[in-house]
């Protein structure tokens, strides 16, 4: 027995060393594999950008609905006309379109603002854009 306790007793500091070793470096994989930088990493091959308007809508366009949605006397409402009049007179001044096209309301409905857009459309030739 005492030869087997010898046996032992010689490999007990390469045992220890061995258990040591191995302990670090399980401790350094399970950080690795844990830490923030491996989760916020994302995937090891980048995506292929694609063009925003086919992914989300954009802001102004929801804006816009939200405008479009909103009640006849909101100032939502009012933005959307004056954002209109703006647009059909700064149309005008820069030669884009021919004709004055009449202001509208601040309490216009929606088939009145669209109206004026198309007509806005179409005479600045972007209609189906």
């Amino acid at each position: 027995m005492d030869d087997v306790w010898s046996a032992v007793a010689s490999l007990g500091p390469f045992l220890a060393f061995l258990a040591v070793f191995v302990t670090i470096l399980l401790m350094i994989r399970l950080s690795r594999r844990v830490s923030r930088g491996s989760e916020s990493a994302g995937p090891r091959e980048s995506e292929r950008p694609t063009p925003v308007g086919l992914r989300q809508t954009p802001w102004e366009v929801e804006a816009i609905d939200r405008q479009l949605g909103s009640r006849r006397d909101s100032p939502a409402r009012r933005d959307l006309v004056a954002t209109v009049n703006r647009l059909s007179a700064a149309a005008l001044q820069h030669g884009a379109i021919n004709e004055h096209i009449p202001k509208l309301p601040m309490n216009a409905d929606n088939d009145r603002i669209a109206s004026v857009i198309t007509r806005l459309e179409s005479r600045m030739e972007l209609e189906g854009r």
